[in-house]
């Protein structure tokens, strides 16, 4: 019987109330910064990660800084050289 009420306390314990609240907040937190990225054309690398590995299984994956590159000289156009050839500002 004691062995069921300490079990019991234990799952009310940890189904706080507060833990649903913060959780959507921390949520709304990664969607703001999420759709900031893409506003300015960046995107988000765990996004790229999780599509390669469903859609392009033997494909190459770039790291970050291949990653950031990439979408970086896409937005700016950057040419063969690494010259801009749009100001981001």
């Amino acid at each position: 019987m004691t062995q069921s009420v300490d079990q019991t306390v234990l799952i009310v314990q940890s189904a706080s109330p507060l833990s649903a609240p913060w959780a959507a907040m921390r949520r709304g937190f990664q969607l703001t910064g999420q759709t900031l990225k893409l506003m300015i054309g960046v995107g988000d690398y765990d996004v790229y990660v999780k599509h390669m590995q469903e859609h392009h299984p033997d494909a190459k994956l770039m790291d970050y800084k291949e990653w950031y590159r990439n979408r970086v000289d896409a937005r700016y156009g950057a040419s063969k050289d690494g010259a801009m050839k749009r100001c981001p500002c």
